[in-house]
């Protein structure tokens, strides 16, 4: 008996069907947005002493989140900070947070409660904080100032590191101009993990402080109080600031920031400020647009020249010119 070897052939079309069966067709995967930031103003242009909204939304997920923290920095067109805030989508956020800010105390240089401060001096204010972490935390804790009619005026900022697990105590002192105006003035405090400008987050909602600004002979009480944000329960956010009178004109940066559930957003935008009665558009107010004034004023309407923008050119654009002129020139 002599043995033999048997060999098979598998059929070409069975080999296209097991190879056929062996491919798995991934659908391409769509992935979830993530959260997500948006931040915008009511206009693109503004003149300073106007009203600027803020606002914008957080979403996770494309679901609108109702109980964030938002961190926004607006930075003048010279790079300089006009006011830092931190608000509140909603609610307040479900989880305690690492470091918590207790209050900001309107005091004295030792450390006492003072409700009033004359203009030409050092306001005083005091800030409790507490590190919950078992580990050290690096903190940026600031504070805004703003007049009655809601014009930021002042701010001032302490980075340091928080001991695990401890409370600390700060001082932090902002000037008073002469000018001031009189009146209840507000001292906002917060807290954050570095500047929103730079990537940085809240740690926790902020901190609200009022006092009196009063001159030499203590009147005060002389400008109504404005409420400077408003916030819902839609995952909405919205904050209202007035330019200070000579705001340096040219482009505004708004950056806002956000971390929740471990994700964290960035976002900025952008608007422009003009000086009212700057005829011919180069950033200040001189001789030659007094001159385009005078020619307005006496001959020929230019829109530019309409400061109170009520088709005429009258004493009332005068006024506003001459302010201006004195201001900027």
């Amino acid at each position: 008996m002599s043995n033999s070897v048997k060999t098979y052939t598998t059929p070409l079309f069975l080999l296209l069907l097991i190879f056929s069966l062996t491919i798995i067709r991934i659908a391409p995967i769509q992935a979830n947005p993530g959260l997500v930031l948006t931040v915008k103003t009511e206009k693109q242009k503004y003149y300073a002493n106007d009203s600027v909204l803020v606002y914008g939304n957080l979403s996770l997920d494309e679901v609108l989140v109702s109980d964030g923290l938002v961190g926004i920095q607006l930075q003048t067109s010279e790079d300089k900070l006009l006011t830092i805030r931190t608000l509140s989508t909603g609610t307040l956020p479900p989880t305690t947070p690492y470091v918590k800010l207790w209050h900001v105390i309107p005091c004295n240089s030792s450390g006492g409660p003072q409700s009033n401060f004359k203009r030409g001096t050092l306001a005083y204010f005091k800030i409790e904080i507490t590190n919950y972490d078992i580990q050290t935390r690096d903190a940026l804790m600031t504070i805004n100032t703003y007049y009655p009619d809601n014009t930021p005026f002042g701010f001032a900022s302490i980075q340091t590191t928080l001991s695990p697990q401890s409370t600390s105590t700060f001082t932090i002192s902002i000037p008073i101009p002469t000018d001031a105006i009189l009146g209840t003035a507000s001292a906002y405090a917060n807290a954050y993990t570095e500047w929103p400008k730079q990537g940085g987050t809240p740690y926790c909602n902020e901190q609200k402080g009022v006092y009196q600004i009063i001159d030499s002979g203590g009147a005060s009480h002389t400008a109504q109080e404005f409420s400077t944000s408003e916030t819902d329960e839609t995952g909405n956010f919205n904050l209202t600031l007035t330019l200070p009178k000579k705001s340096p004109p040219g482009n505004y940066t708004i950056y806002v920031t956000s971390r929740y559930l471990g994700e964290e957003a960035f976002n900025s935008t952008t608007f422009k400020v003009l000086i009212l009665g700057d005829i011919d558009g180069d950033d200040d107010i001189d001789g030659w647009d007094l001159t385009l004034f005078v020619i307005a004023y006496n001959y020929e309407y230019n829109p530019k020249a309409d400061l109170d923008f009520d088709g005429d050119i009258d004493g009332w654009d005068l006024n506003k010119f001459v302010i201006n002129y004195n201001l900027y020139a």
